[in-house]
């Protein structure tokens, strides 16, 4: 019997792709069938489901273009919707142990999430993980933030599997420090299961030199090992070299502007050093001197990128500092990484008893109109569908 989990994000930037993509990886390491599915989608092509195709043997099936949800949601069509929907799902097979689900994420120009997030579980009669994320050193508040998310859900959010996933979850909460307890405490008093606590780590949101680049619509100077350097600390040099030199180490983004030679210089000696910079973003529109490119030749040649932009180095920090951390369709280093993480943090034990309990399905009224088609579709017979009482069409 397949067991559909519906991932339900509480909120904007909790990593719902991400914790999809862990539950996934520890599907597959206990050997289970697994599949997945994202009913609606904001961008085309889909990120989730290029990120699946890209580290998982699977097909999954596009999602709905969530303009073409809001056109059938508008219309009063949500039945046909939730249709499409449940067609989409089963597309997935019926031969999978367990369907992972994406949930709409609750984001200002989607104001329908939650209700069709609601509409989905049922259709679907899928079981709930709701997904947060710590965003303050309260841990009674990120319980109580999971808790209000859930009360949309009404029953279905309630009993034995009430299960949560905290994602980012900093070293002062982490298993090794009291802060801990307090945060599986707080939940516990919320009747919810930690089904994973996902630590904090930089280098599972760290970007690539390339997305950078192509975030500020950057001039390219050096390309050098772009697709492979990542960006953990930014540096915004604008004092003495003295003082730049100290904040030159591994994965460092180094901004200064472009006429700030002695900067540029210095960064080159500690590429050669063996400081792996992330890059050097020079800033104003400002090329250095050929004669200061040349002493830069090694370094350049060992694979420091180098960027150059139009605008400020102020702007320019910010503008970097307001990147998206979405891993890109493909990343596949980034998105095995975290992965991996993920799935090492996950409760194996309860998701192996997820995927073996005996349940009995429920049909909704979705799920009977679509097995009602199909039906009609393999035996090619027509369904009438007579209005009124009439007995005569009847």
């Amino acid at each position: 019997m397949t067991h559909r989990l519906l991932v339900v994000p509480t909120a904007h930037r909790v990593g719902v792709t991400s914790v999809c993509l862990g539950i996934l990886r520890a599907l597959d390491r206990l050997g289970l069938r697994f599949g997945f599915s994202k009913p609606v989608t904001r961008s085309i092509p889909d990120r989730s489901t290029a990120l699946v195709r890209l580290t998982t043997a699977l097909e999954p099936p596009e999602p709905i273009p969530a303009a073409e949800a809001e056109r059938m949601l508008g219309a009063g069509q949500q039945d046909v919707l939730l249709e499409r929907i449940v067609e989409q799902v089963e597309r997935v097979g019926d031969d999978r142990d367990v369907v992972v689900i994406e949930g709409l994420v609750p984001v200002d120009d989607v104001v329908y999430a939650t209700s069709l997030n609601v509409a989905i579980a049922k259709a679907l009669d899928a079981e709930l993980v709701f997904v947060g994320a710590v965003t303050t050193d309260d841990p009674v508040k990120v319980a109580d933030n999971i808790d209000i998310a859930s009360r949309a859900f009404g029953d279905m959010a309630r009993g034995p599997n009430r299960c949560c996933i905290i994602n980012r979850v900093p070293s002062t909460q982490s298993e090794q420090h009291p802060g801990f307890e307090a945060l599986t405490s707080a939940l516990a008093a919320e009747q919810l299961h930690p089904l994973g606590l996902i630590p904090e780590r930089p280098l599972l949101n760290a970007p690539r030199v390339k997305e950078l680049a192509e975030h500020l619509g950057a001039q390219v100077l050096n390309e050098g090992d772009w697709t492979r350097r990542r960006i953990l600390d930014v540096a915004l040099c604008a004092a003495s070299v003295r003082t730049a030199c100290q904040r030159m180490g591994h994965g460092v983004l180094i901004i200064t502007p472009g006429d700030r030679e002695d900067v540029v210089l210095a960064a080159a000696l500690a590429a050669l050093e063996g400081a792996q910079l992330a890059g050097l973003l020079l800033t104003c529109g400002i090329r250095p001197h050929e004669d200061v490119t040349r002493l830069c030749r090694r370094a350049l040649s060992d694979g420091l990128p180098v960027l150059l932009v139009d605008s400020d180095s102020y702007p320019t920090a910010n503008a970097v500092h307001d990147m998206g951390r979405e891993v890109p369709p493909d990343d596949r280093e980034r998105a095995e990484l975290i992965m991996d993480t993920i799935a090492s943090h996950l409760d194996q034990g309860w998701l192996a008893r997820f995927a073996h309990q005996a349940r009995t399905p429920r049909m909704t009224t979705p799920a009977f109109r679509h097995q009602l088609v199909e039906t009609a579709r393999a035996a090619y017979r027509r369904i009438v569908l007579p209005e009124g009482s009439e007995p005569r069409t009847v």
